[in-house]
């Protein structure tokens, strides 16, 4: 029989530190995915024992090996144009009258915000939709910001660097217009033009966090897309009401379509387009 790398009773320790510090909540039932990663870590940090990673996670002076432990923790599968449904509602239903209103007071501006961005392929996805269907976009000044927690992620991103299942759903002229082609050790692989790499502007912000969050205010569309599970009930609605104070008045908020908002906030209105739920402050 195998010894757990964890002993018993002080898993729950463990969560509750990883909770208290990233919000990230995690029970007995993500217990082998968390050991794993633990495993892992220990053998990068040469630890001999758990008891000797975890004091040194817990009374570390930096937060080093915390943020590499969220790093271990968070799974980033992502790609380009993944749930269409949401651009196509953002471009043809909402953008429309919501910009038009914005230009009558004079206000040619548009912030749009990913959290979590994971790789990078949902801002980058956006910025492709703004660029090859909004009218008049050289007109307006448009900001796109994309936040994670996790160093590698972000770092992945602003590389702009994919394979070939990662463009799988995106037009081929998009891919012709926004990508360069190269192999790698017989691989295909496809970076992203310099031009759409300066569009998007990557940063570090945990979301549990009303600090980091705060800085992120006047959003007018917020994409907080397959995150939610990662938290608690109670972190879920303080996610999302730090994220509601970020979002302008009339501005959009989409979760994943498997997400729902019940139970999380009742800040935000649903916002029924043709073919998906949004919603709006």
């Amino acid at each position: 029989m195998n010894t757990p790398v964890v002993p018993d009773g002080a898993y729950a320790r463990f969560c509750e530190l990883v909770y208290q510090k990233t919000g990230l909540f995690f029970d007995e039932d993500k217990r082998y995915f968390v050991e794993s990663r633990i495993k892992r870590r220990m053998k990068a940090t040469d630890s001999e024992s758990f008891r000797s990673y975890f004091v040194n996670l817990r009374f570390a002076r930096d937060n080093e090996e915390m943020q590499s432990l969220v790093n271990e923790l968070t799974i980033n599968e992502t790609y380009f144009n993944r749930e269409p449904l949401h651009f196509d509602a953002m471009m043809d239903e909402f953008l429309p009258d919501y910009m038009a209103a914005k230009a009558l007071k004079g206000k040619k501006e548009l912030k749009i915000w990913c959290i979590p961005c994971s790789t990078g392929e949902e801002p980058y996805t956006i910025a492709m939709h703004l660029l090859e269907r909004l009218h008049g976009v050289d007109d307006w000044d448009i900001h796109i910001h994309a936040s994670d927690i996790d160093t590698r992620v972000v770092e992945h991103a602003q590389e702009g660097v994919y394979n070939t299942r990662s463009v799988k759903n995106l037009p081929s002229q998009w891919v012709k217009n926004y990508f360069h082609h190269h192999d790698h050790d017989g691989q295909k692989q496809f970076q992203i033009s310099d031009g759409l790499r300066g569009s998007v502007d990557f940063s570090l912000v945990n979301m549990t966090d009303p600090v980091d969050v705060r800085k992120m205010r006047g959003m007018d569309v917020i994409f907080c897309r397959n995150v939610l599970f990662y938290f608690d009930e109670a972190t879920r609605s303080k996610v999302a009401n730090h994220l509601h104070g970020c979002l302008n008045r009339g501005g959009l908020f989409y979760i994943s379509t498997t997400e729902s908002m019940s139970r999380v906030s009742n800040l935000f209105k649903p916002r029924r387009f043709e073919k998906c739920l949004g919603y709006v402050r």
